[in-house]
């Protein structure tokens, strides 16, 4: 009988101790997702002062540039995680064509202002990706812990789910590449 209680114990004493290993885990994934949704309203905002001076040029990419005030501006971006990944892949990659589009203007790229407002963007949206890869990376860690055998069965008791990860720009170009 002495023996049943030890194992209780000991399985209780595991769960507990798991149960606290996720919370710091989960806390952790949290920190660095705050640490990314600031890193994008900097962007944010660089971005705003970029497209305000790109749009003073009469341009063919003015479509573009309305979908993009309309992503940056999107109400529920940070309601659902998946919605916020999706959107932030999008709008890197729609930031990265208007750049290179933006360029190929000459009378526009060899403006000071533009290319001061043009860094600026750039910081922002390198901050933003190396953000980003620390949260995947904390994320991959909570993920990795949430398999581990032992920890998947508490995981499951809780109702814990994976941590989602963000894709970086290259990795989403990449799968259109075409090669000869």
């Amino acid at each position: 009988m002495t023996l049943l209680y030890c194992i209780i114990a000991g399985i209780l004493l595991f769960i507990a101790i798991a149960r606290y290993v996720f919370y710091r885990a989960g806390k952790e994934c949290e920190r660095t997702l705050e640490y990314l949704r600031e890193a994008m309203r900097e962007r944010e905002a660089a971005a705003g002062e970029y497209l305000d001076v790109v749009e003073r040029y009469p341009l063919s990419e003015k479509e573009m540039i309305r979908h993009l005030r309309h992503m940056l501006a999107w109400p529920d971006r940070q309601k659902n995680i998946i919605t916020e990944i999706s959107m932030e892949s999008a709008v890197g990659i729609l930031m990265k064509g208007l750049c290179i589009h933006v360029d190929a203007y000459p009378y526009i790229f060899e403006n000071t202002v533009y290319q001061e407002k043009r860094g600026m963007m750039q910081i922002a949206m390198g901050k933003v990706r190396a953000a980003a890869k620390k949260y995947n990376e904390t994320a991959a860690a909570y993920n990795r812990l949430r398999n581990r055998f032992g920890f998947n069965f508490v995981a499951e008791g809780f109702r814990l789910e994976a941590m989602p990860v963000y894709e970086s720009e290259e990795e989403l170009v990449s799968d259109f590449k075409v090669v000869f």
